[in-house]
């Protein structure tokens, strides 16, 4: 892909000028009606806009039997200039969300459940349908006790073809949650402690794990005087290979964080970008600007540039720091691995997406 200077401001023809996203409905059956806004959508069918913004974000959630899909994931461009929708593409897309309907609840000692779909689970063990959607997208670890996953994650197949429950898959996901991912919280003057995960962290500092998680998201903010970052920042091997603290890297990083505190604090750092899930961004000289041309409220671009959220409106933000480098030539660019990483992580997977 090619990346242009930040200087230029066409973007593939797609205009980043305030604008209603086009979005599909489409039912079990594959007829599908397109419309020119999740509003109008909404005020046709009855449903309303957050319930067609989740069954868009999330891929396997219906709103009232019918899933949404934002129109240039499914519309084709031909040569000519025409915009077709070819049944094809449809059929792929409901074959994709309907076909892992079936998930499993389990427990930390590897106890589980079998339920026929999400809002069965939902129903029977009165966890809201949303936070079992968080949890299957590994948005949120587990809740009350459970893990969620796609029947497909866990079952397996024997020799002769017959499906069962492979206890080694849910032990994975048990364990990744037990053991994996150990953080540090580490104070302004370099002082610093180790934990084995989020939760233990959350138990002990008495700061939610939503808000360590977007501190570890972050660039430079802190909680509870602490800096919050996963251990292999600031972590090496010794001679036997054993990962032990580096107060060089501890060092490195507060310096860092420092500069990016003072920068921001005399105003230097409040260019941000936006991006599109095909690459296309714009930068903007604050929130404030993207938020006046955009439509998208500026707490909104806020809660995507630090990780609370991922998208809004098609788009996905971060602050230019983050995304730009220098040429050879001294110029300002984006840099295309990072800009690619942004979108392969920020954005829904698709089958139609290379």
């Amino acid at each position: 892909m090619y990346i242009s200077p930040v200087s230029n401001y066409h973007f593939n023809n797609i205009s980043f000028a305030k604008k209603k996203i086009p979005v599909y409905s489409i039912d079990s059956d594959g007829n599908y009606e397109r419309f020119n806004s999740r509003s109008e959508a909404a005020k046709k069918l009855g449903i309303t806009a957050p319930e067609i913004n989740r069954s868009a974000a999330k891929r396997f959630h219906r709103a009232k039997g019918l899933f949404f899909v934002n129109a240039d994931e499914i519309e084709t461009k031909k040569e000519n200039g025409e915009i077709v929708v070819y049944q094809e593409d449809i059929d792929k897309l409901l074959e994709y969300r309907t076909k892992e309907k079936e998930i499993y609840a389990f427990d930390i000692h590897g106890n589980y459940l079998k339920f026929a779909s999400q809002t069965e689970a939902s129903k029977e063990l009165g966890i809201d349908g949303r936070t079992i959607s968080s949890i299957i997208l590994d948005e949120r670890r587990s809740t009350k006790g459970y893990f969620f996953a796609p029947a497909s994650k866990i079952e397996s197949k024997d020799e002769l073809g017959r499906i069962f429950v492979d206890r080694e898959k849910i032990n994975n996901i048990i364990n990744r949650e037990k053991y994996s991912h150990p953080i540090y919280a580490i104070d302004k003057k370099g002082n610093y402690r180790k934990f084995s995960n989020q939760a233990q962290a959350a138990q002990e500092l008495g700061i939610s794990r939503q808000r360590i998680g977007q501190v570890i998201n972050s660039i430079n903010s802190s909680c509870n005087g602490y800096y919050i970052v996963d251990a292999n920042q600031v972590e090496s091997k010794d001679d036997d290979g054993k990962m032990l603290i580096d107060k060089a890297k501890i060092e490195k990083m507060l310096i860092e964080k420092s500069i990016l505190r003072r920068s921001r604090s005399s105003g230097k750092i409040k260019q941000i970008y936006a991006i599109d899930s095909k690459g296309n961004y714009k930068k903007f000289a604050s929130r404030q600007e993207a938020s006046e041309v955009l439509g998208i409220s500026v707490s909104t671009i806020g809660s995507i540039i630090i990780g609370e959220q991922k998208t809004s409106h098609g788009l996905t933000f971060v602050n230019a720091n983050q995304i730009e480098k220098t040429s050879q030539d001294k110029e300002t660019i984006v840099d295309s691995d990072i800009l690619s990483k942004i979108i392969k992580k920020r954005f829904p997977k698709s089958i139609f997406l290379s």
